[in-house]
């Protein structure tokens, strides 16, 4: 009898387990930039204030923190169940109606993130190859904010198509916590 340290691992389960921990990691990026972009904020309003001339750049790191914010926290959202949802109708079906509506509707979550990822790779790789830069404040290959897109696009698509695998085989995917509010 073999003792569970002896018992093999499977390359799919390493792999789910890899995925799960880069998944947490891109959990607290969008934490953290969000705390950097409300302190530059800060800083530019307090140095505003006092008639120092104010950090010309801070707004556009912002609006880029904020793509990367959501580019990068979507998929880990979608997986914990942290997303938007709206379950007035799917709440009051009968089980198996509800588990239809619920396939259906991670059906098209993941087309339009598979659309996502496919057009957001088109332009990231136009955009490269077209060598565009942005000058504003920074000097910014623009192919580089419109990378976090595909990205995006690709995880989500990975954690919509596992959530439909968990409703398929009988294992309840996580759910919004509107309850919690």
């Amino acid at each position: 009898m073999e003792t569970q340290s002896q018992q093999k691992i499977s390359p799919m389960r390493t792999i789910s387990f890899l995925y799960e921990r880069f998944l947490n990691v891109l959990g607290i990026i969008p934490g953290v930039l969000a705390g950097i972009m409300a302190l530059g904020v800060a800083l530019e309003v307090i140095l505003r204030n006092f008639g120092i001339s104010a950090l010309g750049w801070v707004t556009e790191a912002v609006e880029y923190g904020l793509l990367a914010v959501a580019m990068i926290g979507t998929a880990y959202l979608y997986r914990i169940g942290g997303h938007v949802t709206v379950d007035l109708v799917t709440s009051n079906l009968p089980a198996r109606l509800k588990k239809q509506a619920l396939v259906f509707s991670a059906a098209l979550s993941f087309l339009v993130s598979a659309v996502l990822f496919v057009y957001g790779l088109g332009a990231t790789i136009e955009s490269f190859e077209a060598n565009v830069t942005h000058f504003k404040s920074f000097s910014l290959p623009e192919w580089i904010p419109l990378s976090l897109i595909p990205f995006a696009g690709f995880l989500l698509s990975v954690e919509t198509a596992r959530h439909i695998w968990m409703i398929l085989t009988g294992r309840t995917p996580p759910v919004s916590r509107q309850e919690d509010i």
